[in-house]
């Protein structure tokens, strides 16, 4: 690059910075650095896969697929019949725990909903529009 090619010209003077910074210069002594200790030797470890699980298959049945086919299988359903509470009215990412507050030996959780209403809650009760339910206080 062309700027870099000439010393500058303009000339910033410290004469502070420049001072401490002398003094500082002259004060230094090497200090004693100990050598780095030689790495001891690593063992040798020879892999044998010969009846394990290959990693790169799929799991016949995980826990994950046995609730999905539970549920296709009309197993695990909300309950329809039942009145809907006020915070199911809204999705869960507008909703924000703000504290807990313990009344009469009851834990209460307090939700606040995106336009600022505090609402209590405790287990049980039910939130968010895919039928979330509080399992544990």
């Amino acid at each position: 690059m062309p700027g870099c090619k000439k010393k500058s010209t303009v000339v910033v003077s410290y004469p502070e910075l420049e001072q401490r910074l002398k003094e500082k210069r002259q004060n230094t002594r090497p200090i004693a650095v100990k050598p780095i200790e030689p790495m001891p030797p690593v063992g040798s470890f020879l892999f044998d896969p010969n009846g394990l699980r290959d990693p790169f298959r799929p799991i016949e049945k995980s826990v994950q697929a046995m609730a999905i086919q539970a549920v296709a299988s009309n197993g695990i359903q909300p309950d329809f019949n039942r009145h809907k509470e006020e915070l199911e009215n809204y999705s869960l990412d507008t909703l924000r725990m703000v504290g807990t507050v313990k009344m009469k030996g009851v834990f209460w959780g307090l939700i606040k909903a995106s336009e600022g209403t505090i609402h209590r809650v405790r287990e049980g009760n039910y939130l968010g529009k895919n039928y979330g339910r509080i399992l544990q206080d």
